[in-house]
């Protein structure tokens, strides 16, 4: 389900709820409901009222949106200003490795460039390499996207510098390169 998902924006919707129903079992109805959940938009008060609607049923629907709503808070608070966005999307395959919020983050003014530094709640992820059963989180940060952006929005100077007028190392002798 995961896998069908993260393709919406590569193949649409109607070949994703087709996907939905070949490989993970879903009715046409569960895959429209499913669909519409992952395409919500609006303000994050608008997504939460419209989550609220659609999780009334149950209450890990209920405490879910409760949450999320604590955290959009927490991070107005923070940025002291609400450029941030709450969005539905289900992260990539490896969102099975995921057992809590995912952050993920865009540039405003080159968002088709993809996430640029994310990071979310992996419990028991340690568990490959203990018997331990350990809470974690991680993050990246996607230093080759955030470079090509600059690059892209004219923000990288032209700058020389010893690493790129000189070579690293002299030879002891010439290389010949002459072929037979």
């Amino acid at each position: 389900m995961l896998r069908a998902l993260d393709k919406l924006a590569k193949i649409g919707p109607v070949r994703v709820a087709e996907e939905l129903q070949t490989t993970a079992g879903a009715t046409g109805d569960q895959a429209r409901e499913v669909l519409a959940l992952v395409q919500l938009t609006g303000s994050n008060d608008d997504v939460l009222k419209q989550l609220e609607k659609l999780g009334t049923d149950s209450e890990l629907g209920k405490s879910g949106v409760a949450r999320l709503r604590e955290v959009i808070l927490q991070v107005e608070a923070a940025l002291r200003e609400k450029r941030q966005g709450a969005t539905r999307r289900v992260d990539r395959p490896r969102a099975g490795l995921y057992t809590g919020l995912v952050v993920e983050t865009t540039l405003d003014e080159l968002p088709d460039i993809g996430s640029v530094c994310s990071g979310g709640r992996y419990d028991n992820l340690a568990e490959v390499y203990t018997n331990q059963e350990l809470p974690g989180i991680g993050a990246s940060l996607g230093l080759d996207r955030l470079l090509a952006a600059m690059e892209e929005l004219g923000k990288l100077k032209d700058v020389r510098t010893p690493a790129n007028t000189r070579p690293l190392f002299r030879p002891r002798r010439a290389w010949s390169t002459t072929f037979a």
